[in-house]
Formats: structure tokens, C-alpha cells, sequence
């Protein structure tokens, strides 16, 4: 990847990336890069203003493991910056519309009231002192405790274009994301407790898709018969994801 000619995206099929005039907001790094060497983990999330907040959570506090959402994405869907703690206004927006949503459908999960106010989350872009340092090698080598929350958001360019799919067909799609082909993206996918992929509509479990997929039907053709196969062979490596190296490459 060039940095110097990488370029955050807005939203796409929505804003055109020429025209659009949307402000760019800014996490202060120095802010960032104190919290991640006093033991902290730094959240943002935007508050009813549009304007993004910073709270911090200690590492080692199993208070975390309900606390936020974690995003993983990869980079060539340019949702990151390499320059500066930076994203565009409206991506922020929507980033903060699905960490709420997925928030509430995991407390509901587990029994617990739900949330009324805004749900922080950690991302990269944000929460990664973007200028090379000490911090930055500090917050890179938290990964692995991090991204054991509440519930870890893959975001993939493709995906989130999707809607009103079937479960095989989400299935298959998570699959073949591109989001598998990156190292440090599977890591995070295989320290995160619950897993899920972001469509337009909703976010999804894979373990849910792999229980729907899994009941045969009585009467059923050869191809749908090997894509159930298929499907539930690819589920069930994603739900026994193993865990790799312990530090981004």
C-alpha cells in the first residue's frame, strides 16, 4: 500500500467521493498515544453534536469485555488513513448507526437491559497512534487483548452493499470475503469472542447462518445439496478459527 496516494473512502454508492464536501473529524493523536502507554485503551464514538468523543478503558479490566464494539476491517477498502487519526463525517456517522445496533442486539442476547447511550468502539484509524513510535508499537501489541469484547464488526466494502440475502447466500459471500486473505485481519478474528460480518441490513453471526444451513431438507436438488456442503464446510472454519501470531506482520 502507498501512503502517499491512499485516499479514505466516504460512503460508498452513497457520497461521490469528488463532490462530496464532508468534514473530515480528528481524534487527537497526542490524546491517543498517552492513553495507550498509561495502560489504557482508547474508545471513541460520536455523541448527538456529530462530534467524536474519546473515552478510555483500562487493558486489563474485565469490564472491557462488555464495553465496546471492535472494527476489523482491511485497509484496500479505504476505511483507513495512514496519515493522521482522521475519517470522514459521515462514515463516522455510520460506523457509530452499526456499533449501536450490534450493541443492542448483543445485550438482548445476553439478557441485559439495553443501552441508552452511544456505544464507543475501537478502530484502528482512530485509535492507532497514526505517526510511527513508541505508542504505536504498544497499541499494535495489544491486539490481542483488545479485540476480546463484547463483539468484534467485520466490515468489508462488499458486503455492507448487501442486502435481503439468504443465509446460504451470506454464507457464501463471508466466505469469500477478501477480509480472510489478510493476516492481521484473522487474527483479530480469532481473538474476538463473538464474530460478526456487517450486511446493509444487519450484522451477522456465521454460527447462526452455519445452524440455519445445517438442517437438510427432506427433498433437495445435487446443487443445492453441495452448496449446503460447501457452506457448512466454510462455516465451521470460521467458527474454529485458529489463533495465529499474536502481533500484526
Amino acid at each position: 500500500m502507498n501512503n502517499s496516494i491512499y485516499i479514505p473512502e466516504h460512503i460508498k454508492g452513497i457520497l461521490d467521493q469528488v463532490q462530496c464536501s464532508c468534514e473530515l473529524i480528528s481524534v487527537l493523536e497526542e490524546t491517543i498515544s498517552r492513553s495507550v502507554v498509561e495502560g489504557f485503551i482508547p474508545l471513541v464514538y460520536l455523541n448527538h453534536m456529530s462530534e467524536i468523543c474519546i473515552q478510555t478503558t483500562p487493558l486489563e479490566s474485565q469490564i472491557a469485555d462488555y464495553a465496546y464494539i471492535a472494527i476489523s476491517h482491511i485497509w484496500a477498502d479505504s476505511l483507513g488513513n495512514p496519515m493522521a487519526n482522521t475519517i470522514h463525517l459521515y462514515q463516522a456517522k455510520l460506523l457509530q448507526e452499526r456499533v449501536d445496533a450490534l450493541a443492542t442486539q448483543q445485550m438482548r442476547k445476553l439478557g441485559l437491559p439495553p443501552l441508552t447511550s452511544k456505544v464507543p468502539f475501537w478502530m484502528d484509524t482512530l485509535c492507532v497512534p497514526a505517526t510511527d513510535g513508541p505508542s504505536k508499537v504498544l497499541a499494535i501489541a495489544s491486539i490481542e487483548k483488545l479485540y476480546k469484547t463484547m463483539a468484534v464488526l467485520v466490515l468489508d466494502r462488499d458486503l455492507t452493499s448487501m442486502k435481503d440475502l439468504s443465509d446460504i447466500e451470506r454464507a457464501v459471500r463471508i466466505a469469500a470475503s477478501p477480509w480472510w486473505t489478510r493476516l492481521w485481519t484473522v487474527q483479530e478474528g480469532a481473538f474476538a469472542k463473538e464474530l460478526y460480518f456487517q450486511f446493509q441490513d444487519r450484522a451477522v453471526l456465521p454460527r447462526a447462518l452455519h445452524s440455519s444451513s445445517g438442517q437438510e431438507p427432506q427433498q433437495t436438488t445435487e446443487n443445492e445439496w453441495i452448496t449446503r456442503l460447501l457452506v457448512r464446510d466454510a462455516l465451521s472454519g470460521i467458527i474454529e478459527l485458529p489463533v495465529g501470531h499474536k502481533h500484526r506482520s
